[in-house]
């Protein structure tokens, strides 16, 4: 599998993650920065009770995306227990290619 390209690629997922932040609880724009299909993806993992966890961002199209961690997590956004096995979380995550700085 071709290597993603690094450095302005990854920006442009940290610009496509700050987007649809801002616009939670909706999807807001969900266009991906590599292969430009609306196909984003983002899904919230941690502490409910505290509401911090970490996000994965990726493309259900092109299988790229990014990690964020220690991020806080709106109230009426669902989230992952991370105590909960894989297998058995609500929200699905598939094994996609991270996109480094």
């Amino acid at each position: 599998m071709e290597q993603p390209e690094t450095g302005g690629q990854f920006d442009r997922w940290l610009d496509a993650y700050e987007a649809m932040y801002a616009a939670l609880p909706e999807h807001g724009d969900s266009t991906c920065p590599n292969c430009g299909q609306p196909a984003l993806r983002l899904v919230f993992t941690g502490e409910p009770s505290r509401r911090i966890g970490w996000a994965q961002l990726w493309c259900e199209n092109c299988q790229l995306g990014i990690h964020i961690s220690r991020t806080a997590v709106p109230d009426d956004v669902p989230m992952n227990d991370r105590h909960t096995p894989v297998a058995e979380r609500a929200l699905y995550v598939p094994n996609y290619t991270l996109v480094t700085p």
